[in-house]
């Protein structure tokens, strides 16, 4: 970008500062990138210029996939607010204490068991690191003797954990589309099959609702007695 681009570019920014935002990443933009990211740290000019433009923006943050309060022990500056495991929570300038994005909370659990089903000992063998980052888990493949495979082991986990999140969805738009198409032939009373359907959608929302506060192991057992009523029931019957 010239010169004249990039003066172009940050006109809004600079014309009214006062009611500007800042946003920094940490790691790669205000500390340098180092092998281990317990090494890395903020240089104090750089820090220096982060108060300078503090005291000139209406809104100075750092954004980082750190823990919130790790992010500002890094920094140490109070007087700005951050951003930390990727956004899931905040800790705001002058607080103590950082405050979790309600719509993740309900899904802490969850994420926390997920974490430990993929942590696997192949995972390990590749020497992909879990890292706990209190509300999310992070998988790291930095430093792993072969990398590309390190890196498609954590894709594979991206889209497991992509399919939990949309397998619901998924399922309404496929069973509506089902009845839509049967009842053009025929096969199925439009009405009626909605008016099955729309208590089964909200048995699902209820039975994600449970998921996302009950262990994995309790679901798998309350699963596995169903299926021995239902031999029961059927052997009976």
């Amino acid at each position: 970008m010239t010169s004249a681009l990039r003066s172009e570019a940050l006109a809004p920014l600079v014309g009214d500062p006062t009611r500007s935002a800042v946003l920094l990443d940490i790691d790669g933009t205000l500390a340098p990138i180092v092998e281990h990211a317990s090494d890395a740290s903020v240089p104090e000019l750089t820090r220096r210029r982060l108060i300078s433009i503090s005291h000139r923006y209406g809104l100075v943050a750092c954004v980082s996939g750190r823990r919130a309060s790790e992010a500002r022990a890094m920094v140490s500056i109070g007087t700005i607010s951050y951003l930390g495991s990727h956004g899931a929570e905040l800790l705001r300038a002058g607080s103590t204490e950082a405050v979790l994005d309600p719509a993740l909370e309900e899904w802490a659990q969850r994420i926390h068991e997920f974490g430990r089903e993929v942590d696997t000992p192949e995972l390990r063998r590749l020497r992909v690191r879990l890292e706990d980052k209190g509300p999310i888990f992070a998988f790291h493949w930095r430093g792993a003797p072969d990398q590309e495979a390190a890196r498609a082991a954590i894709d594979m986990i991206a889209s497991r954990a992509e399919a939990t999140g949309t397998s619901l969805a998924a399922i309404v738009v496929i069973a509506g589309m089902a009845t839509l198409a049967q009842g053009a032939y025929g096969n199925v009373v439009v009405g009626k099959g909605l008016l099955v359907g729309a208590p089964a959608v909200l048995g699902a929302l209820a039975g994600t609702w449970l998921q996302q506060r009950m262990r994995t192991e309790t679901i798998g057992l309350l699963f596995a007695l169903l299926l021995v009523g239902v031999a029961v029931y059927m052997n009976v019957a």
